[in-house]
């Protein structure tokens, strides 16, 4: 039996030996199976998870040190990047002022602050971006869409009421499955030490 093309070389290997085994069995013939063939894959993929730490290692080093203001501002969130951060995810520095005030949208102070420290957060559940902020009706009530995270199910929201004069600005969690609006944290800082880096390490 042929193995297909795979980017580990024992895992199509051992495939084609189950099959033989297999086909050996089912027609009554005698044979005696090799465990190299096991072996040789759980070596790889060892090998491999051993590599693949290395470079998630050399990845979280690399972000820490070209935003030290985020990990900073939020030491949590920045640490259990080490569990989820990889190649493709995006974590992009924070605005000035003035890019800020030029958005159309009226944003609290401890909003601002935020984006002062990371403008963009892309990752596997999580994705606020300040280019994509909206308004957004829910529920009967207008809310500023933040960005979504999946603590739920795939799209869910993170929110705030436009206009907020409440200190600190309170977060919201739209469920949509369930089409509902609820308070997820007092704050943007306990979205982030609290629920964003608790949702990494999970």
């Amino acid at each position: 039996m042929k193995p297909c093309v795979h980017d580990f070389r024992w895992v199509p290997i051992l495939t084609s030996r189950k099959e033989a085994v297999r086909f050996l069995e089912k027609n009554g013939i005698s044979f005696e199976a090799s465990c190299a063939y096991q072996d040789n894959y759980e070596k790889e993929l060892a090998e491999h998870s051993k590599q693949q730490k290395v470079k998630d290692r050399e990845l979280f080093l690399t972000l820490k040190t070209q935003h030290p203001q985020l990990f900073s501002a939020y030491p949590r969130f920045g640490n259990s990047l080490i569990n989820t951060f990889s190649e493709g995810d995006i974590i992009s520095s924070g605005l000035t002022e003035t890019d800020i005030k030029n958005s159309p949208l009226e944003l609290p102070s401890d909003i601002i602050a935020f984006f002062n420290v990371v403008s963009i957060i892309a990752l596997d559940g999580i994705s606020i971006d300040f280019s994509a902020l909206r308004m957004e009706t829910l529920c009967g009530k207008d809310y500023l869409v933040l960005g979504e995270f999946w603590k739920e199910a795939d799209g869910d929201l993170l929110l705030i009421t436009p206009h907020e004069t409440i200190s600190p600005t309170p977060i919201y969690y739209y469920a949509h499955e369930i089409n509902k609006v609820k308070k997820l944290c007092s704050s943007v800082d306990d979205l982030m030490e609290k629920k964003l880096s608790h949702f990494n390490n999970s």
